[in-house]
């Protein structure tokens, strides 16, 4: 992390102070439920921004990269895989869980008991309003202080945009609502037009198959 932040990682701010008691949390961050989900960075380490802020779907960058039309490229996005996703699931929970295991503030016991049923994560670094409200509060039992709101707010903070979440994923991993478009701020963006936005844009950029190549499927942890 000391590579992103730069003079802020916690170990460069445990050497600029005295004091002795630190509270340490993981990055909330989980990519469980978004197989398809990444980041395109640059040349320059920039992100190759789009329709979907930072995200692109490795479902349209493939159809991109074959050659299809946006509506032969909406087709694909419905096929499953079930047993992969299903593996993905998996090792993102053995990951996300392996690096908080040794913190005092965990957060994947809570997404593991809940994610069934409602979101967790609009992203897989933009967890929801609950997530965090159950960080705060883990947070601030160690402090030996007590929430005085007893609920978060139902304004999402981190929705400017929200995931889909594949049917594939929903059948593998027994999700019990659907979600599987992409919207912004609570509107959903139609996939056609999601897709043609998408083919613009690589349209756009020099030698855009160099530029997957230099983008593999990012691990399981975090993005780099």
């Amino acid at each position: 992390m000391a590579s992103v932040f730069q003079s802020l990682p916690s170990e460069s701010l445990r050497m600029q102070t005295n004091k002795t008691e630190w509270i340490l949390f993981p990055s909330i961050y989980f990519g469980g439920l978004f197989p398809h989900l990444t980041y395109l960075r640059q040349q320059n380490r920039a992100m190759l921004r789009g329709p979907l802020t930072d995200y692109h779907d490795r479902r349209i960058i493939n159809a991109y990269m074959l050659g299809l039309s946006a509506a032969e490229c909406a087709i694909s996005m419905e096929e499953r895989d079930v047993i992969s996703c299903r593996q993905h699931f998996s090792a993102c929970v053995r990951e996300s869980s392996f690096r908080e295991a040794s913190l005092p503030i965990k957060v994947m016991h809570y997404v593991i008991d809940n994610f069934h049923s409602s979101r967790t994560f609009h992203t897989f670094n933009h967890p929801s309003n609950d997530v965090m409200w159950h960080v705060v509060r883990q947070f601030l039992a160690l402090l030996g202080l007590s929430m005085s709101v007893e609920r978060p707010p139902v304004n999402q903070y981190l929705n400017d945009v929200t995931a889909a979440i594949s049917l594939e994923m929903a059948e593998a991993v027994g999700l019990k609502f659907v979600d599987d478009e992409y919207s912004s701020h609570g509107v959903t963006i139609p996939r056609i037009s999601l897709i043609e936005q998408f083919f613009r844009l690589y349209d756009s950029v020099a030698d855009f198959p160099a530029l997957c190549s230099a983008n593999p499927a990012p691990n399981l942890g975090a993005p780099d």
